[in-house]
């Protein structure tokens, strides 16, 4: 009976080291996943780096147009601002021009002549006594005064001129001013969406290791929870029947499937982005191909799919993607490529004598740097087709005029 005690005792402590290590290795992982969780949310990932593309480039798209408004606006500012600054200029020189006179008419009618400039006659005392009767000169009997009411009425005519224009000038100079001020906040807005988008151009192109990284160690971590057994309790457990182990065996392989099928598609996705560069397709920044074929590209910041591409870049693209997968199966070890391409007409498709060169010089490095594989390229003579393939080993069958090829 004492053995039996002792035996139990000992199965009880050990049970509970059992449950104290699961419950220890729970909670490290819970812990383990918030934080996975939690960088995950503030990684972005394509999707949301390629909503920020869109949004910044449909902003850019309405500052160009607010900015040529406002050039169109500032031509007429400008326009009217010279009017306004040339009739300020003339209200105030017309001013000084009338308060000038009257300083000059009030010093002429302070002197008493007396004799006459003309002929040098005497003026005697009855014409002065005249000129303060009558306002007429006593040289040459004009009126030489003025009224006083007329005098100010014009000074104060004159000043409202003045006033009006003065404020005129000066409010076209204030929205002028206001004017060039919402220019320069658009310039350097326009200035730190072109920042942003070559960002955002560069974190497309880097790819996004981090965040598939990170989506990959949180699987990892809730199949070790979901598979994390707890301590027996005493119960007797029912073993798990053969469908339910193959349904487990068919969920783990397809996880597995997909993870493998996703991280190839990514490396191609690379691939045909710098292949598409090297045959001439110099401003592509991003290249995503999926499992289903299809294939969207990022040219000159525009998002577009294969089918919106000219023939010449459809052509490119076509070959990039099929260098791109054997150099990325290549490299992993993976898929059954016969090793063998077609290329009909190349030059039929739009393609620049440049951009052909660069594409059989695409070409012959894939040949070179892949042993098996073989590539043939039907076309019209060309001197460029020529000078790339090369005339050893009888790489080129020729037909001219009416002769056969075969």
């Amino acid at each position: 009976m004492k053995v039996a005690e002792r035996e139990q005792t000992k199965q009880s402590a050990h049970l509970a080291e059992e449950r104290q290590r699961y419950q220890a290795r729970l909670e490290q992982l819970d812990a383990e996943l918030t934080e996975k969780r939690k960088q995950l949310q503030n990684t972005p990932s394509d999707k949301e780096i390629r909503k920020q593309h869109r949004e910044a480039t449909a902003r850019k798209a309405q500052i160009a147009n607010q900015l040529r408004q406002l050039e169109a606006q500032e031509v007429i500012l400008v326009k009217a601002l010279d009017e306004a600054t040339y009739a300020y200029n003339s209200d105030r020189r017309e001013l000084l021009r009338f308060q000038e006179g009257e300083e000059a008419h009030a010093v002429f009618r302070a002197l008493e002549p007396e004799m006459c400039p003309r002929c040098e006659g005497h003026i005697g005392e009855d014409r002065r006594q005249r000129e303060k009767e009558t306002h007429g000169c006593s040289v040459c009997g004009e009126q030489i005064h003025m009224k006083a009411d007329d005098s100010e009425a014009l000074r104060q005519l004159l000043k409202e001129r003045v006033d009006a224009s003065r404020k005129t000038h000066e409010q076209s100079e204030s929205a002028l001013q206001k004017l060039k001020k919402h220019q320069a906040e658009l310039e350097a807005e326009e200035s730190a969406i072109d920042q942003k988008c070559d960002q955002l151009g560069q974190s497309l192109a880097g790819g996004f290791d981090k965040y598939y990284d990170l989506q990959a160690e949180i699987r990892i971590l809730e199949k070790e929870r979901v598979s994390l057994t707890p301590p027996l309790t005493g119960s007797v457990q029912t073993p798990p029947s053969d469908l339910e182990i193959l349904k487990a065996v068919v969920k783990e392989t397809e996880s597995q499937v997909e993870d493998l099928k996703n991280e190839l598609l990514h490396e191609a996705s690379q691939e045909i982005v710098r292949l598409a560069q090297e045959f001439g397709i110099t401003a592509i920044t991003s290249a995503t191909l999926r499992g289903n074929a299809s294939l969207e590209v990022i040219i000159n910041g525009t998002r577009d799919t294969y089918s919106k591409l000219t023939g010449g870049e459809q052509l490119r693209l076509k070959v990039a993607t099929v260098l791109a997968m054997l150099n990325v199966a290549e490299k992993k070890g993976v898929g059954r490529h016969p090793g063998l391409l077609f290329i009909d007409s190349p030059q039929n498709h739009q393609v620049v004598d440049e951009d052909f060169r660069n594409l059989l010089s695409g070409l012959r490095s894939a040949v070179e740097t892949l042993s098996h594989l073989q590539v043939f390229v039907a076309s019209t003579s060309s001197e460029i087709l020529r000078q790339w393939v090369g005339q050893e080993h009888n790489r080129i069958r020729h037909a001219v005029g009416e002769e056969y090829l075969w």
